[in-house]
């Protein structure tokens, strides 16, 4: 994914586990945040809720390959932008990153606005 995101433009950091999403978020800035449901150790909601715990918003796209009708109330809750289901087509996932990063800069633009 990080691949079909590169040729599209879009900078992709990746990461593989809980530990090392919150590290990259923490020393970089990002637009938007694209995370599995199902990784080592901590999960992808542990994941949304510690990067939406932070002061700055960050629109987080979930995705998992087995969807759990229980966790949608999890992922909701948890403040996710949006959810893609695997085996995810390149349209949507370049549709769903190009939104979130979209929403980002309004989101942004907004807030800057406000603090003037």
């Amino acid at each position: 994914m990080a691949e079909l995101l590169k040729r599209e433009g879009i900078e992709a950091v990746t990461a593989s586990d809980f530990e090392s999403a919150v590290s990259a978020v923490d020393a970089n800035e990002f637009d938007a945040a694209l995370i599995d449901i199902v990784l080592p150790s901590k999960n992808g909601i542990e994941v949304l809720k510690a990067l939406q715990a932070r002061e700055s918003y960050l629109p987080v796209i979930m995705m998992t390959g087995e969807p759990n009708l229980e966790q949608v109330p999890d992922i909701v809750r948890a403040g996710a932008y949006d959810f893609l289901s695997k085996p995810v087509v390149k349209e949507a996932l370049i549709s769903a990153v190009t939104r979130a990063i979209e929403k980002k800069r309004l989101t942004d633009e907004k807030r800057a606005s406000s603090n003037r």
